[in-house]
This record gives structure tokens, C-alpha cells and sequence, in this order.
């Protein structure tokens, strides 16, 4: 379902159009706030997996 959303939102909108209730799970790994959207975004993320 995620896969073919073709709705506004990008990845949050597809989420909150699942007929599920979110979970929310308390991370500590300041990797999940890293964009991904870019190139030069991946370099970014790559470089600070290192």
C-alpha cells in the first residue's frame, strides 16, 4: 500500500492513509532524523555512519 501511494505527503501521507492506528516507539539513534530525499543527502548519511 505504501509503495503505490500517489497522494500529497510523501511518506506521511501514505502512512495516515493506512487503516491502522500509529505506534509511536521511543528511538535513540539520531539517524532517524536525516532526510534522505537527495543525493547529496545519502552522501550525508553515509558520511556519518562512518
Amino acid at each position: 500500500m505504501i509503495l503505490s501511494f500517489d497522494g500529497d505527503g510523501g511518506l506521511r501521507g501514505a502512512l495516515s492513509a493506512l487503516p491502522v492506528e500509529p505506534v509511536y516507539l521511543a528511538i535513540d539513534d539520531p539517524g532517524i532524523h536525516m532526510d534522505m530525499d537527495t543525493p547529496e543527502d545519502y552522501q550525508k548519511i553515509l558520511e556519518a555512519s562512518k
